[in-house]
């Protein structure tokens, strides 16, 4: 018991020391505290940043040397927390940063109401990975939840099949215009979001081809809400 206690106290003596480190170099202006934090490993930055108020912590990431490292490395949780209390270009960059299995992490905590997934929530996190950079929306949907996926393109898109038995130019009079190949045809269901989703669309079909048929085939046989219980079922 003793031995635990002293444990304790020196885990508390060492917290205590990292937040007054944290609090003497935020109070540098930023060169100087650039090149104090080129002073220190890896592990000290990680334990530096964990230490640091969520609203501060952009602050000591994006001016040590390993940002790119120190963020991939955070905690699912408290990466999406320092996003949160981050202005928007600096969310931006962060982001940049970010892996694909972290951005689905903010998807799965933020993208919800109970059960529900939440369209507008979606589309800010969509939005928000666009500014990062297209490579970065590759990389999430290289690793998204499959479920999670159609349900989310459910809400924004409609996909429909020309017929066998009708030529392109007699499909084009009652089909929508947007299609990548004259076969599936899709429906942006919200005008102001119609330039994300076409991207993704064609980022799919270019970079992840696999994924393309049996995804337009799944939004438009899919039963949204179940394919939505389904998404929930795993986050």
């Amino acid at each position: 018991k003793q031995g635990k206690q002293s444990t304790m106290k020196e885990l508390s003596l060492r917290n205590e020391g990292l937040q007054l480190k944290v609090k003497e170099l935020l109070s540098l202006k930023d060169e100087e505290l650039e090149k104090a934090l080129a002073q220190y490993k890896f592990e000290e930055l990680m334990e530096l940043v964990l230490s640091c108020p969520w609203e501060e912590r952009s602050r000591l990431i994006l001016l040590s040397p390993f940002a790119e490292g120190v963020v991939k490395n955070l905690p699912y949780q408290e990466l999406f927390l320092t996003l949160k209390a981050s202005s928007l270009d600096v969310a931006v960059e962060l982001l940049s940063y970010a892996n694909g299995t972290q951005i689905q992490f903010f998807f799965d905590i933020d993208g919800w109401y109970k059960d529900r997934i939440k369209p507008e929530r979606v589309a800010s996190w969509i939005t928000l990975l666009f500014e990062a950079g297209e490579d970065k929306v590759l990389e999430w949907l290289a690793v998204a939840d499959w479920d999670f996926l159609v349900a989310v393109l459910q809400k924004f898109i409609k996909v429909y099949k020309r017929p066998d038995d009708i030529d392109l130019t007699e499909a084009l009079d009652f089909l929508p215009p947007y299609t990548l190949d004259d076969f599936y045809f899709i429906e942006f269901k919200v005008e102001a979001l119609e330039f994300y989703f076409k991207l993704i669309i064609e980022i799919i079909k270019e970079a992840l081809p696999d994924l393309y048929m049996p995804l337009l085939e799944s939004i438009i046989w899919e039963i949204p809400a179940q394919v939505e219980e389904r998404a929930y079922r795993w986050i």
